[in-house]
């Protein structure tokens, strides 16, 4: 280095600041510590330097788990300097650059800022995680929109049919009624011979309970036929098909899942056709 260098060029170098970490050759160490002396501005220069790395150490260790990790990082950092102190004692500054300064301050301030860049990556990877969390929310809130607008779609194609078949010239309406007189229970069928339908409405049945199921039957030709297990109570519901010359239907009680054939003393209504 040039004795008669420009002090605002050596500022403007990037020199100093390795000049604050001891990181420089050993001659370039001495001729800024002799500098220093001789020029206030420069010697400002460094002591600004010195304050900037020790308040971006003081900046992360708010992050830091545990002090003792920089004790233990200190004594590190101790003990390799006791082991090599003959061979590094002539790259020490002759006189300190700024009073308070210490170099092993300078590498600790070093390993502070390492270890708060690992905790920025650690921060910032919880945050992609958490994002891409709330992305697969979404994403699952988008399929289970798309399920009920299929849904949706369906059911209303399903009465779109059921109206389509109710207004059909060969619809059939046939009145079910009570097998006890004493009750008022009733329900509604409607069949279309021609097409095989069966749709059961206007039920005013009491709840099953638990552990049994209401059932449709259609009696051809003397022997019942299954026509389907109640899902409904309260809306209009469409049956399985039913082939054949129906002349009654009836609706039992049975045990939840339904029987292969109904059970007669619970039957609860009928209606001929």
């Amino acid at each position: 280095m040039d004795e008669s260098v420009n002090i605002q060029a050596l500022i403007d170098s990037g020199d100093l600041e390795l000049y604050v970490l001891g990181t420089l050759e050993e001659a370039d160490m001495e001729r800024i510590t002799r500098l220093s002396k001789a020029h206030p501005e420069l010697m400002a220069e460094i002591e600004s330097i010195e304050a900037g790395l020790m308040a971006m150490s003081e900046s992360v260790t708010d992050h830091v788990p545990d002090q003792r990790l920089l004790d233990q990082v200190l004594s590190k950092l101790d003990e390799g300097d006791s082991e090599t102190s003959d061979q590094e004692a002539a790259v020490v500054p002759l006189a300190k650059p700024s009073a308070g300064f210490q170099p092993r301050w300078a590498w600790a301030a070093a390993v502070l800022l390492l270890i708060g860049s690992v905790v920025l990556n650690i921060m910032f990877y919880g945050n992609m995680e958490e994002s891409e969390q709330k992305l697969l929310a979404l994403q699952q809130e988008n399929i289970e929109i798309a399920q009920n607008f299929d849904q949706a779609s369906f059911d209303l194609q399903e009465q779109a049919e059921q109206l389509a078949a109710l207004q059909s010239e060969g619809i059939q309406r046939v009145q079910l009624g009570a097998v006890d007189e004493t009750e008022s229970y009733q329900a509604t069928v409607f069949w279309e011979p021609e097409l095989d339908l069966v749709y059961l409405t206007e039920t005013s049945l009491p709840e099953a309970p638990s552990g049994f199921q209401y059932q449709l039957w259609a009696i051809i030709d003397g022997q019942p036929v299954d026509a389907g297990l109640l899902t409904t109570l309260t809306d209009s519901q469409k049956m399985k098909s039913v082939s054949g010359a129906a002349a009654a239907f009836a609706i039992t009680l049975e045990p939840e899942g339904g029987s292969e054939t109904p059970t007669l003393d619970q039957m609860v209504v009928v209606g001929t056709v």
